[in-house]
């Protein structure tokens, strides 16, 4: 009796392993797919449903924006606003995986970047890192070949002042950042409307005799350069924005010193020079926007005390003046902040249920994967349970029967 109950639970949960096998290598054909569509984006279909009350909430009778919303690059059929300016935020970078630029992208969703292109020039990043990068309304361009051997850092400015030569009249503002270490809180874009041409650069809280700076300045400029400019706070080439005209203007002179016999000779880099250019050549006097991280829209927080970074209820970190700042910088160098922007801005780390009430649909294909080999697992354990048990009761079958066979009557002894 036993026996046979083995046998029928052995081929039920047999059957349930070779159904939940083919259903794997079926699903494996199809890896790429699945990944693409399970990440979690931006909820598009949400963003789609909201286009209506963009377009009366953030737009005034007159057509001038009035709210920030968490949208961008829709088109817009009210002719007012169509025919302004774009914004721009670009950047270049090599070799980063996902972890690394998601939160640049995730915030820059979250900021409400609207009427705003986001350009990225790249090189040897997958294909499933493009992807999602155009999911988010990125457009990719490659980086030409001929700067395969400099330095990315340097050879950019090259790359922003080639890309917008032509294009000065398209767009109003442009900002830049490192990419890597960067998050938006807000659009750094609405801090300046209606203003004259401008440079926007941010301080560090430190100075250029800081160790790192100080080796790049005397590396560049010399000791005489250096004793000089020493006790001036850094100017941080992170983080660089403006008129479109000013930013283009600031571009070819950083690529012209950059690009130099000198510079290729001594390995300088971009810091050093931009530095150079504003304390030493008084470049861009006339126009320059300084943010500080007491009132200013982007925060560098690298040498900044952790004690001096005050945050909000909602986890903004906030200027010393009370104001959410647009744009946070070298957050990865306080590991505190680091756990709040992988919470806030790293998808994968959030908690499904908060991303969507259907949160089946956001299940990442990570989660997927350990779930089967999981039940994968347990499966092949009843099986293999079943099957042991199954081969002790034959052996006890077989035993008693040979045991019966060999069983001698008259070898009894009768009383």
């Amino acid at each position: 009796m036993k026996i046979g109950l083995y046998k029928k639970i052995g081929k039920i949960n047999f059957s349930i392993f070779l159904k939940f096998l083919l259903f794997s290598i079926l699903k494996g054909n199809s890896t790429k797919s699945i990944r693409e569509k399970s990440f979690s984006l931006p909820n598009l279909n949400l963003i789609n449903k909201t286009k209506e009350k963009i377009l009366k909430e953030n737009l005034n009778l007159n057509g001038n924006i009035i709210n920030n919303y968490k949208l961008f690059n829709f088109k817009i059929k009210n002719k007012k606003y169509s025919n302004l300016k774009k914004n721009l935020v670009i950047g270049a970078f090599i070799k980063y995986n996902w972890d690394t630029i998601e939160p640049f992208f995730n915030s820059f969703i979250k900021a409400g970047f609207s009427n705003c292109d986001c350009i990225m020039f790249i090189r040897d990043i997958s294909k499933d890192i493009i992807f999602k990068m155009k999911s988010y309304g990125v457009t990719i361009l490659k980086i030409p070949d001929k700067f395969k051997n400099m330095k990315i850092i340097n050879y950019r400015w090259k790359i922003y002042e080639d890309f917008l030569k032509d294009k000065k009249d398209k767009y109003n503002l442009v900002f830049t950042a490192d990419i890597r270490d960067v998050f938006f809180q807000n659009n750094i874009f609405n801090f300046y409307q209606n203003i004259q041409p401008f440079l926007g650069i941010s301080l560090e809280d430190g100075t250029l005799s800081q160790k790192i700076n100080k080796k790049w300045i005397i590396k560049a400029y010399g000791e005489k350069i250096y004793k000089i400019i020493k006790n001036e706070r850094i100017i941080c080439v992170g983080t660089i924005w403006g008129t479109t005209d000013k930013f283009y203007e600031f571009s070819k002179i950083m690529w012209k010193k950059l690009s130099s016999n000198w510079s290729l000779k001594n390995n300088v880099i971009e810091q050093a020079v931009c530095n150079y250019l504003i304390y030493i050549e008084k470049l861009f006097n006339d126009c320059l926007k300084i943010s500080k991280n007491r009132d200013g829209p982007v925060m560098t927080i690298g040498l900044t005390k952790r004690e001096n970074i005050k945050m909000d209820s909602q986890n903004n970190i906030l200027n010393e003046n009370g104001q959410i700042a647009s744009v946070i910088h070298q957050y990865d160098r306080k590991k505190d902040i680091v756990k709040i922007v992988r919470f806030k801005y790293r998808t994968q780390t959030k908690n499904i249920n908060k991303i969507n009430n259907n949160s089946i649909n956001q299940l990442k294909p990570y989660h997927l994967i350990i779930l089967g080999k999981i039940y994968l697992i347990f499966i092949v354990t009843i099986i293999l349970i079943y099957l042991i048990k199954g081969i002790i009761c034959i052996y006890k079958k077989h035993y008693i029967k040979k045991l019966i066979e060999n069983f001698d009557v008259n070898s009894l002894d009768i009383i």
